[in-house]
């Protein structure tokens, strides 16, 4: 089961590529049943990773400069003064709020995305390092369950 949320986890395939998949070997019932299990994992395995989430630190990502703090950097040069910055924070916190509205978990918001194009120097890790400020608890997830690449060995 862990491959297959690890096939979940890469932002080219996501669940679509397993219904795909699924869809050429097995009747349509048996693919939404094995659909849902593998969410049912995914959602498990979220929840375990949310519970610790608040304790959790972010050493994988913490060795390199983060896109938050370069994007902190742009705005105290495009932002001189306070007044502008507490409107900057402000507005991140409305926004923050007003996705908490929806009901969406990461995953759904993760998986209600189109799939990454394919092409040959696609780097996964790269990408959900980009993307740590957007899906915290899932990068954290992608970052242990697809700790490399895959391949086949002759």
């Amino acid at each position: 089961m862990i491959l297959l949320v690890a096939v979940v986890l890469d932002p080219r395939y996501k669940l679509k590529f397993l219904k795909y998949c699924y869809g050429t070997l097995y009747p349509n019932e048996q693919v939404v049943e094995m659909i849902r299990k593998v969410r049912e994992a995914l959602d498990h395995l979220y929840m375990e990773y949310e519970s610790f989430s608040n304790n959790y630190m972010y050493l994988w990502f913490s060795e390199t400069r983060s896109l938050s703090s370069v994007h902190e950097e742009a705005e105290d040069s495009l932002f001189g003064n306070v007044r502008a910055k507490r409107a900057v924070v402000g507005f991140q916190r409305f926004l923050e709020e007003e996705a908490n509205t929806t009901n969406k978990s990461e995953i759904d918001i993760y998986l209600d995305e189109g799939c990454e194009k394919q092409n040959g120097d696609f780097d996964i890790l790269g990408w959900w390092k980009n993307n740590v400020s957007k899906y915290k608890t899932l990068s954290m997830m992608a970052r242990d369950v697809r700790p490399f690449q895959l391949s086949l060995v002759a």
